[in-house]
């Protein structure tokens, strides 16, 4: 693998792995599923008296600009699903439904 190759994994594993993290308090968590407990913790915890009796007037914060989006990435707001093999679980919910019915005298 080259060294550009190999740079370019690195830059997706990391994008991947922002992804699946957020940011509550200043406080980086997991976005996972099963961390739903700590981050329902933190926004109970953001929930002080003095928030919730403010008008609404909180300062917002700079997040920075957009991401640059690499070149052939796909267009915005687009997505494909992929068509593979159906799994057991699929084919068997399915059952004889989609397949052709048997030729006469089979």
């Amino acid at each position: 693998m080259g060294d550009i190759e190999c740079q370019e994994k690195t830059e997706q594993r990391l994008r991947q792995e922002e992804r699946r993290h957020i940011v509550l308090d200043c406080r980086r968590m997991s976005a996972e599923e099963d961390n739903g407990h700590e981050i329902v913790a933190a926004v109970r915890g953001g929930l002080t008296t003095e928030f919730l009796s403010s008008a609404g007037d909180a300062p917002l914060v700079e997040l920075g600009g957009p991401s640059q989006r690499t070149p052939g990435a796909g267009s915005p707001g687009l997505s494909a699903g992929r068509r593979g093999k159906l799994s057991d679980t699929q084919a068997l919910a399915v059952g004889s439904r989609g397949r052709s019915p048997p030729s006469p005298g089979s």
